[in-house]
């Protein structure tokens, strides 16, 4: 685990590969959207992995980003989790 910023994390981890990854940004500065982009750059989702992107109902989330597509999302009261996986 690192104490930092996510731009930092992304590229420390960047050597490793993962199954699943969890993303709780602040909401409404679309910090998700960009640690997604960065996510994609970097191709550290294993094939069959999937992507989970916390959000608040009022932030818009694309359908794309990057090599992921949004295949599903659950919303929880105010928030909405957004299920990405590899495109294809």
């Amino acid at each position: 685990m690192y104490n930092t910023d996510y731009k930092v994390a992304i590229q420390k981890l960047s050597e490793n590969m993962f199954d699943i990854i969890y993303i709780d940004p602040p909401y409404n500065k679309e910090i998700g959207i960009d640690a997604i982009h960065r996510l994609s750059d970097k191709d550290i989702l294993k094939e069959d992995g999937i992507i989970i992107l916390e959000t608040d109902t009022n932030e818009f989330v694309p359908d794309s980003i990057g090599r992921y597509e949004k295949f599903n999302y659950k919303r929880y009261g105010r928030n909405i989790l957004s299920l990405f996986r590899r495109k294809g």
